[in-house]
């Protein structure tokens, strides 16, 4: 069994932290975990009424978080230094074998997702492999429930409510799906239940919190006791992916499971939340009111009256319109003047300006830096008089400037006389050929047809797109091969969010495959930002436009090719132009991305486009069916039209 009593990246700090060395750690960095460390209370809230064990389990058959092992160690760790429990932290599911599994008082899923009690190369295995897992598998639930029905606790901690949509009983255990995570920016959090002794660590306030915050599908209030939830007040609510309508924004909960206790608590995306000393005491609370030590109400509690008040102010405030367009944000063109000796002479160059939130913008530039460039953000703000000026140190150099009219200049690292590039693609609009299969017809002004796809309640706009809307992903009827294809797309504008909050979705070529859509305007190319095809390849270069303008991906896809017995011959193959530029050339795909439907690969499957929750909108979709030479490049989707 791999069991991980996990410890810090070096025998040095260990010993520096009073603990035993143990297995694997060292991918952990020392200065996070000296910051759990620091973060830990020393004592448990009550009592345990006997010695507790607990098992951390970590599977993630899904999205897989970073913060994943941070999480468990800090957990681990909170056991030990307050004597609540003690703690194994494992990812393999044999730790749910009924001897293996009757040692313990509680069980905690960190961030689990997806079918997690599969093992994780489940897709590689023979058949017959397979059906012992699946085998398995049906034993471990039956065994969880048992455990907790019996008597026993479960705590779940962010992503564990993302796991098993297929297991009805799991949703009840969990006390809801994940359905989406429209934020991930500071958010004020509602103390519902400030008497309730698993809430002690609040001190009876509200807080607010920067993390991931997930809304829930497959929900009710009447099911558990809610702890925690959104504060309408100090949260934005007017962003797109928000699928709620009663403001029921649930963050923690706790309920009676059987003769059993569950706790539950979305927050833990971000490493940083397990050194926050506030939600480690949270986290000690609810395993001890799993564990049946800390003694707690449970019945159901009423959306609270001063929610209820907040969702009618939101209900009767205006909102903006999703396609609202920045004049700021964009590509800017110019010179740069790296130095003003004599004879130097400027240098074209352009640079990246990128909403930031708040009404505040960074310039991203890239300075020459010997054979190589580096990468500068230097702030814009909007000074008294409604001029964005730069002011301030970045990139060890001290930067004054200003935007004014469309024009940008700065000085710093050299300097910029640059002004506002406006910018589309060679491939917007591009016409079908006769020969297509046209899945979303475009004529500016008119709705266009969705006859074509499986879900028939993402919203009709008015100008001829089909916008994401949070009532699940969008998969043809017909499925596909080899394949020439255009699509148009346009991320919103969400300047507060960071990463994957930004405008997310995805264009999954035989329901296996993703090509990343994201508002990846000024960020580095990257496998999981736009252009990148998901966890497998990293783009050439970002030919992302701004969010709120058109984008277009033409692409050449080759499908896999299989053996008789349904083994594969030959991967999948993809050329990919983003905004008319070369992204991926002949880039072979050995295997499913995440979020796929399934690791089985296929000759003929449906396109999928991905619900992230984002208002990102889709445009003039068609299809040319190919068939491609097996030992010739593909040809580019461009020249083919």
């Amino acid at each position: 069994m791999k069991t991980k009593n996990v410890v810090f990246g070096g025998a040095l700090l260990a010993a520096l932290l009073g603990l035993a060395p143990r297995a694997c750690v060292a991918q952990l960095k020392p200065d996070m975990l000296q910051k759990i460390h620091d973060a830990m209370p020393t004592k448990p809230q009550v009592a345990p009424a006997q010695a507790r064990k607990v098992l951390i389990y970590t599977r993630a058959n899904g999205f897989v978080h970073s913060s994943i092992p941070y999480g468990a160690e800090a957990l681990r760790i909170l056991g030990e230094k307050t004597g609540a429990y003690t703690a194994t932290i494992s990812d393999d599911p044999v730790s749910f074998e009924p001897d293996t599994l009757k040692q313990y008082d509680v069980v905690v899923f960190e961030s689990t997702t997806g079918d997690a009690l599969l093992p994780k190369d489940f897709g590689k295995l023979d058949e017959a492999a397979k059906k012992t897992a699946k085998d398995n598998e049906a034993r471990y639930k039956t065994g969880l429930l048992d455990f907790v029905n019996g008597g026993k606790g479960f705590v779940g901690i962010h992503a564990a409510t993302d796991c098993y949509y297929s297991w009805p009983e799991y949703g009840k255990l969990s006390g809801g799906y994940f359905s989406g995570h429209p934020w991930h920016e500071k958010v004020g959090i509602s103390n519902q239940d400030p008497t309730n002794p698993v809430n002690a660590a609040f001190e009876g306030k509200d807080f607010e919190i920067t993390d991931e915050i997930y809304q829930f599908k497959d929900y009710s209030r009447g099911n558990q006791r809610v702890l925690t939830g959104l504060d309408l007040a100090k949260t934005n609510m007017t962003k797109g992916g928000i699928n709620r309508t009663d403001g029921d924004f649930a963050v923690s909960w706790i309920k009676n499971f059987g003769q059993g206790r569950m706790f539950y608590c979305s927050l833990g995306h971000r490493e940083e939340i397990y050194w926050n000393p506030m939600i480690l005491k949270y986290y000690l609370a609810g395993i001890q009111f799993a564990a049946g030590d800390l003694k707690a109400d449970t019945a159901a509690l009423p959306l609270p009256e001063a929610t209820k008040a907040q969702l009618r102010a939101l209900l009767e405030t205006p909102r903006a319109p999703e396609d609202v367009k920045d004049t700021v944000q964009g590509l800017y063109a110019g010179t740069y003047l790296p130095s003003k000796q004599a004879g130097v002479a400027p240098k074209p160059v352009t640079v990246n300006v990128v909403a930031w939130g708040g009404g505040e913008y960074r310039a991203v530039v890239d300075l020459p830096d010997g054979d190589k460039t580096k990468r500068v953000e230097v702030p814009l703000k909007k000074d008294a008089g409604g001029k964005f000026t730069v002011s301030g140190n970045a990139g060890d150099a001290d930067w004054t400037g200003a935007l004014d009219n469309g024009k940008l200049t700065l000085s710093g690292g050299g300097e910029f006389d640059l002004a506002r590039s406006n910018t589309q693609s060679p491939t917007l609009g591009l016409k079908a050929p006769a020969n297509a299969v046209v899945l979303m017809p475009f004529e500016d002004g008119k709705p266009t047809n969705m006859s074509e796809w499986q879900n028939s309640r993402w919203q009709l706009m008015t100008d001829g797109s089909v916008m994401v809307n949070g009532t699940g992903d969008q998969r043809t009827k017909r499925e596909f091969g080899d394949m020439r294809l255009h699509v148009e797309f346009k991320p919103p504008l969400k300047g507060e969010a960071r990463g994957q909050g930004r405008g997310n979705s995805g264009v999954y070529l035989q329901d296996r495959y993703e090509v990343q859509v994201l508002d990846s305007f000024g960020w580095p190319p990257r496998d999981n930002e736009s252009g990148g095809i998901y966890q497998i390849a990293v783009p050439k270069l970002n030919a992302a436009l701004p969010p709120t303008e058109w984008q277009t991906y033409d692409m050449a896809f080759r499908a896999p090719r299989l053996n008789a017995d349904g083994t594969v011959k030959a991967p999948a193959q993809v050329t990919v132009y983003l905004n008319g530029q070369l992204i991926h050339d002949n880039v072979v795909i050995p295997r499913s991305t995440g979020g796929a439907i399934s690791n089985t690969q296929v000759a003929k499957a449906p396109l999928r486009l991905q619900d992230h929750q984002n208002p990102v909108r889709f445009r003039n979709f068609w299809v040319v069916e190919e068939n491609f030479a097996d030992d010739q490049p593909l040809p580019s989707p461009l020249k083919a039209n």
